[in-house]
């Protein structure tokens, strides 16, 4: 909900048309994983873990 109303000239509307859906399962909590995750996009590496990929 917009903190200034549906009809504030700030509110915005997005539609989305996802068409495939992919998520990681590493191990360690939310913050390991954000981590491991940041540290393979830095260095190219693939994630460690469980990785999936869903067409929708």
């Amino acid at each position: 909900m917009a903190p200034a109303g549906p009809e504030s000239a700030e509110s915005v509307l997005l539609r989305v048309r996802a068409e495939s859906a992919e998520y990681w399962d590493a191990p360690g909590g939310r913050l390991a994983t954000l981590l491991s995750f940041v540290r393979a996009k830095v260095r190219g590496e693939r994630l460690e873990g469980e990785n999936e990929r869903v067409e929708l």
